[in-house]
Order: C-alpha cells, then sequence, then structure tokens
C-alpha cells in the first residue's frame, strides 16, 4: 500500500505504467530518503499534498 492508501494498482492506472514499475519505483524512492535533504523534500511534498486534499472546515453555527 502506498501512502494516501493507494494501492500500487490504482498508482498504475494513474500513471499509465504497469504494477511493477510502480513498485520499482516506490523501492527506489524509499532507499533514497536515507538522503536527509530528498526526505526532508518528500516529507515537505506530502503536507503540501495532504493541505490541498483536506476538506475544508466549515462554520454552520453562523
Amino acid at each position: 500500500m502506498s501512502p494516501f492508501g493507494w494501492t500500487l494498482e490504482r498508482v498504475s492506472h494513474v500513471f499509465g505504467v504497469n504494477r511493477a514499475s510502480v513498485g520499482a519505483a516506490c523501492r527506489w524512492v524509499e532507499d533514497e530518503r536515507d538522503r536527509r535533504t530528498l526526505d526532508d523534500l518528500l516529507n515537505e511534498l506530502e503536507t503540501c499534498i495532504q493541505v490541498l486534499y483536506q476538506p475544508p472546515v466549515l462554520d454552520l453555527a453562523r
């Protein structure tokens, strides 16, 4: 299971590649996260994506 709960099959379908390619890319990224600068960058990117996809908070008390 990839971040955000997506399966490798879903990621492969969205990007138009096969599941094996997605799996290889995920393994490469996980290996590269040992590099502090890349890990920090990916953490920032993940935070940005989470903020974009959070449902808006509505104040219905008004």
